[in-house]
């Protein structure tokens, strides 16, 4: 197949407002502003099969350029890298990146970004990976703890095969929509020998120069780590947040200056992030063994000859150490039972009581930039001062949550004051979600009053008759000769269309309540939620008249969510 196809008509879709566009005459990968709605796209190339979408790397000097990609063939989404060495595709380096390439393919680890496909072209080499667009952003220790055995157990087959990445940073650390973690980037820091040996992340002996082991890997998993947990590098100071003493002090022994004092390998990297205690190396191997990595080697067997009461203390201390084990392994899974591998990827239901009787839920939001924590509408929370209620930044984007002023407004927060602002952000960021649920089985519109205000001010006449998972909401003007896009994404709305939309969701569950219904109790629940998340969308962004309009109708609805609204400061009488 040819490199470069013959100039013609190409036609894209803005990706904010959906409006088809011609950007046949427009240079590649530029960016330009959407006639429509002045969203920021991008301009596609044709490589071979694949469709260039953005420029994700481009590292002229080490001639590296990696591409977020659509294959046009298999109709995914893919992550394609170039190693450009011109007029040199056979060249040492750029066989070196193959050869490790196809090995991982051939492992296909389940923490390690797939591997699709891989080969040659006239100025270098080139591989197809998955793409997973979230790098690894701050999490608490809890977070940290559930999803990192799987990747510890990947990275120690790997190492095992005398295969290291030897350019680990955060950003090779990808975290997919439903929170699992994969680590991508392999190949880069084992061929070209210039990639990887500077940078914050880089070991000191990488700093001189010197090739990729296994221990510039364990230094660089503790600077990622250092910075999931605390925000900064390097490693000063004390982790901020519920970090265990063992775990620190695992991490500050994995950054040392000297290669004798790091963990020798992954088994020991386990024992002391994993269990908790720094003399527990076999619990570690035990830990990834559960997972598939670790070491393999058998334990002889020694036979031991003797009577009397030799042999009946050894039998003794024999029964004694299985008992020890055994008791180890069943606290083992005790704590990690509440960890999950990654957190839910739906949303996590409002702690409300439907009536007098019933208990507020437990709540366990998704990882955010700012750190989260397992919540319950039953802790005790301090209100936001009227100074702080002020401060807090009022984003277009809906999903509090991928804010990063958000994020820094709710770390500053005293620790009494951020678990109620953090449940008030995660449910605040599931409403997107919860309208797109709505539409994909109902119609949205109120007649001539429907007005679908978008996040770049522009306002739309139009009903939404369905969504789709991945083109957005599908729009129909309400009257001859407006002119209204095809489609809009949930997140292009503004927060009043959101608030709207979820008003109309929440009247509609109201609607549906039927005392006889074996489900009232639940269905009475659920309208409870949407006009608790109405309340606190409307608080958070200075709608005083809506928070107060809202939260009287949660307590018409159930009267005893007074005191969860209370707990957040909301003068709701």
């Amino acid at each position: 197949m040819s490199e470069k196809r013959p100039k013609q008509q190409l036609k894209i879709t803005c990706p904010w407002c959906q409006r088809h566009l011609d950007v046949t005459e427009l240079e590649p990968l530029s960016h330009f502003a959407c006639p429509t709605c002045g969203g920021d796209v991008v301009v596609p190339q044709w490589w071979r099969e694949f469709l260039f979408e953005e420029c994700v790397l481009a590292a002229e000097e080490s001639g590296v350029s990696q591409y977020r990609a659509l294959d046009t063939e298999l109709d995914r989404e893919v992550l394609v890298s170039q190693v450009r060495r011109p007029g040199m595709g056979g060249s040492e380096e750029c066989e070196r990146y193959l050869t490790v390439i196809r090995r991982l393919a051939a492992e296909a680890e389940p923490s390690l970004c797939a591997v699709y496909s891989c080969g040659s072209f006239e100025e270098g080499v080139y591989s197809v990976t998955q793409y997973v667009p979230k790098a690894l952003e701050r999490q608490d220790w809890a977070t940290v703890r559930g999803w990192l055995p799987p990747v510890l157990s990947s990275l120690s087959k790997l190492s095992g095969l005398s295969l290291w990445h030897g350019a680990l940073c955060r950003d090779s650390f990808r975290v997919s929509e439903h929170g699992a973690v994969t680590v991508s980037g392999f190949g880069l820091g084992l061929s070209l020998p210039d990639w990887g040996t500077s940078g914050a992340y880089a070991s000191p002996e990488r700093l001189c120069g010197k090739a990729a082991c296994l221990a510039d890997d364990i230094y660089s998993l503790g600077c990622v780590l250092w910075e999931c947990l605390g925000g900064t590098l390097p490693a000063s100071g004390e982790l901020p947040g519920k970090v265990p003493s063992p775990v620190v002090r695992t991490l500050r022994q994995m950054m040392s200056a000297q290669v004798s004092l790091r963990p020798s390998s992954y088994d020991e990297v386990c024992a002391g992030l994993l269990t908790e205690a720094s003399s527990a190396a076999s619990s570690g191997k035990r830990v990834l063994a559960r997972h598939g990595g670790g070491s393999s080697r058998a334990v002889p067997v020694v036979p031991v000859q003797g009577g009397g009461h030799g042999g009946l203390a050894l039998a003794l201390v024999a029964v004694l150490a299985c008992g020890c084990g055994v008791c180890g392994w069943l606290w083992w899974q005790r704590q990690q039972a509440p960890r999950p591998a990654a957190p839910a990827p739906v949303a996590a239901s409002v702690a409300v009581a439907a009536d007098a009787t019933s208990q507020e839920e437990e709540l366990e939001p998704e990882a955010a930039p700012a750190p989260v924590a397992t919540v319950s509408a039953k802790d005790s929370w301090e209100p936001l001062t009227a100074e702080q209620r002020k401060a807090r930044p009022h984003p277009k984007d809906v999903r509090l949550s991928r804010s990063r002023k958000v994020s820094e407004f709710v770390a500053q927060l005293p620790e009494a004051q951020r678990k109620g602002v953090q449940w008030q952000v995660q449910h605040i960021s599931e409403m997107p979600e919860m309208v797109a649920a709505f539409t994909a089985k109902n119609r949205y519109d109120r007649g001539e009053k429907t007005v679908l205000e978008l996040r770049n001010g522009k306002r739309l006449r139009a009903a939404v008759t369905m969504s789709h998972p991945e083109k957005g909401l599908h729009l129909k003007a309400l009257r001859e000769g407006d002119q209204v896009p095809e489609y809009v994404k949930v997140d292009s709305l503004s927060w009043r269309t959101i608030r709207d939309m979820t008003d109309f969701l929440a009247e509609y569950s109201v609607s549906r309540l039927d005392s006889a219904h074996p489900d009232y109790a639940k269905m009475k629940r659920e309208a409870v939620r949407h006009f608790i998340r109405l309340t606190l969308l409307c608080d958070w962004y200075g709608d005083e008249e809506g928070m107060r309009r809202y939260a009287a109708r949660c307590l018409e609805l159930a009267p005893d969510t007074e005191r969860l609204l209370r707990k957040l400061g909301l003068n709701v009488k």
